[in-house]
């Protein structure tokens, strides 16, 4: 028999009009498969075909595993769209409040301030959790030197005139934070993506905890 026989098969079972369609399936390039038409479909040439179009099939479904396990849900997004009521914004908030993932808080200019994970809550849930959380209790912060304003209703003074020393003030994640990014991970991947975000930039975020990588199973 000859390989042209044997393709002619895969195509019917298949359902491919042609041997560019068979070839995009199992990996290989419409030339090889045209090339191959008049060879000989002997006991060897079958075994090494097979075995060729086994191992094309598993890198083409460990790339493809690859690009699903991470999606980007949304990017750069004002915080402030998690609570407008907009068609465009109860979209993305219905999105959040479906997945797992990993999230990033930026500040006025773009500058990534926290990596976290959603892992145990959804994305929206734990985004929303961090602006509730106690400030008394690991929030993510940083300093800046400041002077103080009256909050009581007094007349307004110029500061030439009322020359105030700056001072180190606390400012905490939430204030600070403007936008976020969110994308969506599988969960096995959710640690050991955060690891790595939150690793690879300590020296530019605000985290607190150093997460590690998962230990793998063996």
């Amino acid at each position: 028999m000859q390989m042209r026989a044997l393709l002619s098969r895969l195509m019917e079972k298949m359902q491919c009009e042609n041997l560019s369609q068979l070839a995009s399936k199992i990996g290989y390039s419409a030339t090889a498969l045209t090339n191959m038409q008049d060879e000989n479909a002997d006991a060897q040439r079958l075994a090494d075909f097979i075995s060729k179009v086994v191992q094309k099939t598993k890198k083409t479904a460990q790339a493809n595993t690859c690009i699903q396990s991470i999606k980007p849900i949304v990017e750069f997004a004002p915080l402030e769209r998690l609570e407008r009521k907009t068609t465009h914004d109860i979209g993305m908030q219905e999105m959040l409040k479906s997945m797992n993932g990993v999230y990033i808080f930026y500040d006025s200019i773009g500058k990534a301030l926290y990596a976290g994970k959603a892992k145990e809550q959804t994305l929206l849930e734990e985004i929303k959790s961090v602006k509730a959380r106690d400030r008394n209790q690991n929030q993510p912060r940083q300093t800046m030197k400041t002077v103080s304003h009256s909050e009581r209703n007094t007349l307004f003074t110029q500061a030439i005139d009322n020359t105030k020393r700056p001072k180190t003030k606390t400012v905490y994640l939430y204030d600070i934070a403007k936008y976020f990014s969110a994308y969506e991970v599988e969960k096995g991947m959710i640690d050991s993506v955060e690891a790595l975000l939150v690793r690879a930039f300590c020296n530019n975020l605000l985290n607190i905890q150093m997460p590690t990588f998962p230990a793998e199973n063996n």
